[in-house]
């Protein structure tokens, strides 16, 4: 008798811690991508930077649930939402703004 035995792919899931803090962030928005998949695919360059557990942020990863964001890549935002803190295997534990209002931010353009 023959035995087979098959491959076992792993996959790295995301898991979101409980803290949550409410915030207005503005900056640019853009797609991003890594190797792996720990990213929502949005991250923001802010403008102003924000202060997240004691550390400064120059960018963040943008999570926009059901939010369609496609029309403002690439463009100035000002998003309210949330900041959640997000376990992965590779970043270990890094900051996630889940959107629940964006628009096209009043002021400079980004462009």
């Amino acid at each position: 008798m023959r035995r087979w035995m098959l491959p076992i792919a792993f996959v790295a899931l995301t898991a979101t811690v409980a803290f949550a803090q409410a915030v207005t962030a503005t900056g640019t928005l853009a797609r991003a991508m890594a190797i792996g998949g720990e990213t929502p695919g949005w991250k923001m360059t802010l403008d102003p930077p924000l202060t997240h557990q004691g550390k400064k942020l120059a960018s963040i990863d943008v999570d926009p649930k059901a939010v369609d964001v496609t029309k403002l890549d690439g463009k100035r935002v000002e998003a309210k939402g949330r900041i959640e803190s997000r376990q992965g295997v590779e970043r270990k534990t890094y900051p996630v703004l889940v959107v629940e209002t964006i628009r096209e931010a009043p002021g400079k353009s980004a462009r």
